[in-house]
């Protein structure tokens, strides 16, 4: 695994939504929580683990207001 991406695969759970308040206005947005595979960065020939990743967890959230004219 590479030090610049130190993640070995992932899962997701995501939700999203939109609301249209009226014909020129909508509120729109999501929330997602990602489950990062462990792994052990390498580098070096031959390559050496450097550090050792574990446990990891992201959560992302978005909004969007919509205009229409």
């Amino acid at each position: 695994v590479s030090p610049l991406t130190p993640v070995n695969g992932q899962h997701a759970m995501s939700v999203g939504g939109k609301y249209q308040i009226n014909d020129q206005l909508s509120l729109s947005g999501g929330v997602r929580y990602t489950w990062l595979g462990n792994a052990q960065p390498e580098t070096g020939t031959p390559d050496v683990a450097r550090a050792s990743f574990s446990g990891n967890h992201a959560l992302s959230a978005g909004l969007k207001i919509g205009v229409n004219f």
